[in-house]
């Protein structure tokens, strides 16, 4: 006969394997290839949690009546610094027309890390996020990444 055992959780899993500790948030700085936007009335949350050098990340755009888009290719600031390479999956929300899908990808520039989201357009290629792509920017349209990368 095969006996089974239970495991003792007391000393099986150690407290230091398992991370319930909430989310933090951070301040995500939206910069740009040739001029910076501005997020004005609308909001820009970003959340993150890391776990050893495990950073799993989280961020939401949402476009106000204020909120000016500047020009060149879109960059989003991670919460903690990488230096290697990560693709994270990215929604844009052309609100109450269409949904978009896309990608951000990680970069490391001096001492910023950061991520350029990026439209995927099928079989004709990617293209960079910018204030007309992957449609204009109006108010209530979201953009929104998640993911996780390997910290410094």
């Amino acid at each position: 006969a095969y006996e089974i055992s239970t495991p003792d959780w007391s000393s099986d899993v150690c407290s230091s394997d398992l991370d319930a500790n909430a989310w933090s948030t951070y301040s995500v700085a939206w910069t740009a290839s040739l001029s910076n936007p501005s997020i004005g009335d609308g909001s820009l949350v970003g959340r993150y949690k890391q776990i050893g050098k495990t950073t799993f990340v989280y961020v939401k755009m949402q476009v106000g009546s204020t909120t000016t888009f500047g020009s060149g290719n879109w960059r989003f600031s991670l919460p903690v610094s990488t230096n290697t390479n990560a693709i994270l999956p990215t929604t844009f929300l052309d609100n109450g027309s269409s949904w978009y899908q896309g990608l951000s990808y990680t970069e490391y520039e001096g001492n910023a890390s950061y991520v350029v989201p990026v439209w995927d357009r099928g079989a004709t290629g990617s293209t960079a996020v910018t204030s007309t792509i992957p449609h204009t920017w109006a108010v209530t349209d979201t953009l929104s990444f998640a993911g996780s990368y390997e910290s410094v």
